[in-house]
């Protein structure tokens, strides 16, 4: 099966800026010496150890089963000497090798030295790190790549997946020629053997992303702060992400404590109408209204655009004027810190942001104008919400001790001496339930508000791991969906962090994986196996970030080669006609592969067919399906598989697949009836 292929041993796209030709004489007719396809690189290194800032540490077996790092950094894992694979944060550490952790100059040294299949060796007297990279690498490279590239077109055709054989096949025939040329061209010119081996690898990692199916239904979400200048700018940003794949854009609608479009909410109050990012700024016929601009856009394309906001964290280190506009109309709004006892108007003082007091009512009023202006104004389609509870500080310097949140609480729960809040830790706990009631109460309006403009607006929260994340179970009825933040880069740890999820929200619950394949600099087989580990019993995934994966042309063009071949509808944007999808292309692919394939007897295949006509009927004529006919629907699929009668790799596909839409019309079921229950 496919999904056993996650990691592979010892390859992946050449980063090329990684290595150099050094020397080669263009007066010596046989051309450069294979000694001369060579870099070699040293770094100092720790072990074991938290990671500081410039610091290159080795984490090995003994440290555990992760290196434990944030996403600040760049590591490489290294298996039986060897480097197997580039980027990412919180690596697993193999058995048998290590991986190596940079941050900073370190980082540096990493990407300037490393690819797959550098040798590596540790020197413990000097505890010095030595990367050595030669045409050996390269060569050794190629062959694993067409090796697995073959085997992969094997496991996809043994498994009815829907690929196209042919394609993915004649890239593997290029690739063998590629090595076979570079073995020929190694005899005379080294730096045209190295050429070939290059294009080998290419070539076989193009043939293995032909054999990964390509889903007709799922939300391939992407996140993006905007920075465009023009509208030439947007026009090229958009289209990169639809050439990707992306099929959903989260743009980052507020932030600093601006939203970047004009806002008439903001004038009422007083405040700077619009970003100034933004402001002067000209976008052809959409003015200066820079979410005008990406909505029309993406719509050209297919594509919608989501609302992506991060709630009530305001103001940046980086403004020219410190002072957000909320807080600069309003101080009285500022969430004070139990540190700041004289509630002087400063940020934060660990991130040098400011928050805004959300346990106050006209804040909360104020924030709920500005997401209604926002939904009635613009076609987006869902809000994703983030930073929307106060950050989980120490008691010293925790949220907030704003005097009238303070008053508000004195006057509801009944305690004599707020002061206590600052030294006592019951009664603080006490506080903190109470801010966290207040915090919840807002989402439910929000979930309320979102809902009565657009029953099937996608309303969602993106957790960060940690004490943000248990907590989200207070919106269990208030959201569509989570995205939770997976940092891993593995199949076990990136699965096992949105099980871990899932256990905190009622069944039923649409997720979508958060993963940071761009921000984390991964090569391009990392990025596509990022997403195959992310859409894995989810509704599809959301990539961090944009900004970052401009970067990554070699990770955009395998996904748009792979996983994202085929345009996909997103779900969220009309749970009942991605219901309706995923039913019409299970019954196609029983006729046109299954059933024709063997993979099932025609009998038994066009009973499973009839079922699922019915389902997709009820669905087009406008009725929601019961639990019990999904389920019976899954059962007899299962039964099938454990009857020999059915392949149980397939089986296993086609459950996950009926579950997913069964998930997604129960919720279209639930959207209704908060609507009318709201209208009553």
């Amino acid at each position: 099966m496919l999904l056993k292929r996650w990691m592979p041993k010892a390859r992946a796209l050449i980063i090329m800026g990684a290595v150099a030709i050094v020397g080669c004489n263009s007066s010596n007719e046989e051309g450069g010496r294979e000694d001369e396809i060579t870099t070699t690189g040293k770094h100092a290194y720790f072990l074991n150890q938290e990671r500081d800032t410039n610091e290159l540490i080795v984490y090995d077996p003994d440290f555990g089963e992760t290196t434990e790092t944030n996403q600040f950094g760049y590591e490489v894992t290294v298996e039986d000497g060897i480097i197997t694979r580039l980027g990412g944060a919180d690596s697993a550490i193999p058995d048998n090798g290590f991986v190596l952790s940079g941050h900073g100059t370190a980082s540096s040294f990493l990407t300037e030295y490393s690819i797959v299949g550098t040798h590596v060796e540790l020197d413990e007297d000097s505890m010095q790190v030595i990367l050595h990279t030669d045409l050996n690498s390269y060569r050794f490279q190629a062959e694993m790549a067409i090796s697995d590239a073959a085997d992969s077109i094997a496991s996809a055709y043994q498994g009815y997946y829907d690929f196209p054989k042919e394609l993915a096949e004649r890239y593997l025939g290029q690739a063998k020629d590629d090595l076979a040329a570079g073995d020929e061209a190694r005899i005379h010119s080294a730096s045209s053997a190295y050429e070939l081996y290059l294009s080998a690898s290419r070539n076989a990692d193009s043939a293995y992303y032909h054999t990964i199916e390509s889903e007709v239904v799922e939300q391939r979400g992407i996140w993006h702060r905007p920075e465009e200048k023009n509208l030439g700018e947007v026009i090229e940003t958009v289209q990169g992400m639809h050439k990707t794949g992306f099929n959903s854009i989260y743009l980052e609608v507020t932030f600093w404590g601006y939203t970047i479009y004009p806002s008439q909410v903001m004038a009422d109050y007083g405040m700077t109408i619009q970003h100034p990012h933004f402001s002067d700024k000209n976008y052809g016929p959409y003015g200066n209204d820079i979410l005008a601009a990406y909505i029309g856009e993406a719509a050209k394309l297919g594509m919608t655009v989501q609302g992506w906001t991060n709630g009530f964290m305001i103001g940046s280190p980086n403004l020219v004027e410190p002072i957000p506009p909320q807080i600069a109309v309003n101080p009285h709004w500022l969430a004070i810190q139990n540190s700041n006892v004289d509630e002087e108007i400063i940020p934060d003082n660990r991130y040098g942001y400011f928050w805004l007091d959300i346990v106050q009512d006209d804040v909360q009023d104020y924030m709920l104008e500005i997401f209604h202006e926002m939904q009635e104004k613009y076609a987006i389609t869902g809000l994703n919400i983030d930073y929307m509870r106060y950050p989980h500080y120490e008691h010293a310097d925790s949220f907030s001790f704003n005097s009238r949140a303070l008053a508000q609480y004195q006057e509801e729960s009944g305690i004599e001496d707020t002061e206590i809040l600052r030294t006592d830790a019951e009664a603080f706990a006490e506080y903190q339930e109470w801010i966290r009631d207040r915090e919840n109460i807002f989402i439910k309006k929000l979930a309320d508000q979102a809902k009565g403009v657009n029953p099937d607006f996608m309303f969602t929260a993106t957790p960060e791991p940690g004490p943000e994340e248990v907590l989200i179970a207070d919106w269990q009825d208030d959201i569509d969906g989570v995205i939770p933040q997976a940092y891993g880069h593995d199949f076990d740890s990136i699965h096992n962090h949105v099980n871990a999820s899932k256990k905190l929200m009622p069944e039923g619950t649409i997720y979508y994986t958060g993963i940071y394949s761009f921000y984390h600099m991964l090569d391009a087989m990392g990025t596509v196996q990022d997403v195959l580990a992310g859409r894995y019993q989810t509704s599809g995934v959301n990539m961090f970030a944009y900004g970052q994966g401009k970067q990554l042309p070699g990770a955009r063009e395998a996904l748009s080669q792979g996983p994202w071949r085929e345009p996909a509808f997103n779900p969220g944007e009309h749970l009942m006609d991605g219901v309706a999808l995923l039913l019409n292309d299970v019954e196609d692919k029983f006729t046109t592969i299954y059933i024709p394939r063997g993979a099932i007897s025609e009998s038994a295949g066009n009973a499973i067919v009839a079922e699922v006509q019915h389902l997709a009927m009820l669905i087009e004529s406008g009725q929601f399906v019961l639990n019990s006919e999904f389920e019976q629907l899954i059962s007899a699929i299962a039964i099938l598989a454990e009857n020999q009668e059915l392949d149980s790799g397939l089986a296993h596909r086609l459950e996950n697949r009926l579950l997913n839409a069964a998930y997604w019309n129960n919720h279209a079921r639930r959207n209704q009836q908060r609507v009318i229950v709201s209208r009553d």
